[in-house]
């Protein structure tokens, strides 16, 4: 059996591609340039500061090897791996009402639009939501614990004072 004939290329085909990757590698150098303005003040705006960022590569987060933007990107959302100094999490809730991290991801319209403000809200809306969460929290804790006393002084009850005495109620 024969292997198949692979037609010869021609040098528009070669040029083609050497242009297309030109074309891409430039697109990739300002996508990347923006969204080192965007992790940059974003973390600045939280109070840290940037010690390195990443494109997430095609690997896990302990995966050493750097990033590229294609694996990084998805429709709404553009993942990096970063580490600034105060090692908090930082995490906001977008215009559209979605938890976001830092590492989980910017909104990709971010790379068209203006962020500083959405940014800036969605930590004070998520700061909230945690102050509000640990209430309801602690509220709910206060609210199981009166349930519990409300339950054992009702089973108490049906106690005689002698045995609340020897159950120790």
């Amino acid at each position: 059996m024969t292997a198949p004939v692979i037609a010869k290329l021609d040098e528009v085909d070669i040029a083609a591609a050497i242009d297309a990757n030109v074309a891409y590698n430039n697109a990739v150098s300002k996508i990347t340039s923006r969204m080192d303005h965007i992790v940059q003040r974003c973390i600045e705006i939280a109070g840290g500061k940037l010690d390195w960022w990443d494109w997430l590569g095609d690997g896990d987060w302990d995966d050493q090897a750097s990033g590229d933007f294609i694996h990084s990107y998805q429709k709404d959302c553009l993942s990096i791996r970063a580490e600034w100094d105060t090692k908090k999490e930082i995490i906001f809730i977008d215009k559209d009402g979605n938890e976001c991290g830092i590492e989980e991801g910017f909104p990709t319209r971010w790379l068209y639009e203006d962020f500083e403000e959405e940014f800036s809200k969605g930590l004070k809306n998520y700061k909230e939501k945690e102050k509000q969460r640990a209430a309801n929290t602690k509220e709910n804790k206060k609210k199981n614990k009166e349930k519990k006393k409300a339950l054992v002084d009702t089973i108490a009850a049906k106690f005689t004072k002698e045995e609340r005495k020897l159950l120790g109620l």
